[in-house]
């Protein structure tokens, strides 16, 4: 596979390069050059980063903390806060074409259901126990 990126496979831990229409993911590749991850120490942290971005999660944030959407940040796996962000950009109430005020509202919603149901609060155990380490056991 060529890349437009210069010496990629050299100077480069990892890469996103994702499709959307009208607003939708309709595909998404993740390049990981693993000699150059691996000698860093950097592959787990390269597949966890890029396959959350390439579910939704898309940018790079350093508002965002604890989460591996945080390039500052030294975690290589979900955090409690990314797992709450993908259950909410992954629940059946958030559709395609909603504006911010309608997505508000709705995101509003899902988190006091998570609230009741004791989600939010047990969320950092909820990523713990779906860590990959763990299924590998």
């Amino acid at each position: 596979m060529t890349s437009k990126v210069k010496n990629i496979e050299n100077e480069s831990s990892c890469l996103l390069s994702f499709r959307h229409k009208a607003y939708q993911l309709i595909g998404a590749t993740v390049i990981i050059p693993v000699d150059h991850a691996m000698r860093y120490g950097l592959l787990p942290a390269c597949v966890v980063e890029e396959l959350t971005q390439a579910m939704g999660l898309p940018n790079d944030s350093d508002w965002v903390n604890p989460s591996v959407a945080n390039d500052k940040s030294i975690l290589d796996l979900l955090t409690g806060l990314d797992y709450l962000m993908l259950k909410i950009l992954y629940d059946k109430r958030l559709v395609v074409g909603l504006d911010v005020g309608q997505s508000s509202a709705i995101v509003d919603t899902i988190l006091f259901d998570f609230e009741q149901q004791n989600l939010i609060k047990n969320s950092v155990l909820k990523s713990r126990e779906l860590r990959l380490s763990k299924q590998l056991e």
